[in-house]
């Protein structure tokens, strides 16, 4: 598959045609990658579509083998959830990343520094998120309209992103 970077997102509006060829970008299997800047060098990241995201479900499947959500403590589940979620979204990184990637069966979990994960993390879920609202056609600050669950059932689970700052810093 060839990666393309498209139009750049970052403090860019997009016109109506440039967001369709977005969201058609992505059906026709291009990747919406972008570089971001970590303390430990540049990675690029691609937006995760619902394909990568089952994959993401699967390692993380793998890696709770028999055991179940209710009986993983939630930081540690956060942890592997942000592991396999960059084992799959991260395209490419510095020397010293893509040195691992060739040496060993690399992945996010060798990692020894759970902060540097975290960083990695939301810098990438923040990319995500800035695509996910142009696709949507949603780039005003604020309320997102987004409803209360009334529903209680799961609220206390622990989800894909749990325990993830809203900054980046």
């Amino acid at each position: 598959m060839e990666i393309k970077e498209l139009p750049k997102i970052n403090d860019v509006e997009l016109t109506e045609n440039e967001k369709e060829n977005l969201f058609n970008n992505i059906i026709r299997g291009k990747d919406v990658t972008e570089k971001i800047e970590t303390s430990r060098g540049v990675f690029e990241v691609k937006y995760p579509r619902v394909d990568d995201l089952e994959k993401i479900g699967r390692i993380l499947a793998y890696k709770l083998g028999n055991a179940t959500i209710d009986t993983m403590d939630k930081g540690i589940y956060a942890l592997m959830s942000q592991t396999a979620t960059l084992d799959v979204i991260v395209l490419s990184g510095p020397a010293w990343f893509e040195n691992a990637k060739k040496e060993t069966n690399f992945t996010w979990s060798d990692i020894p520094l759970e902060s540097f994960i975290s960083e990695v993390y939301a810098k990438a879920y923040k990319f995500r998120i800035e695509v996910q609202n142009i696709l949507e056609g949603n780039t005003q600050e604020g309320n997102k309209g987004m409803a209360a669950n009334n529903n209680n059932v799961n609220v206390d689970k622990p989800s894909l992103f749990e325990g993830l700052a809203d900054s980046t810093e």
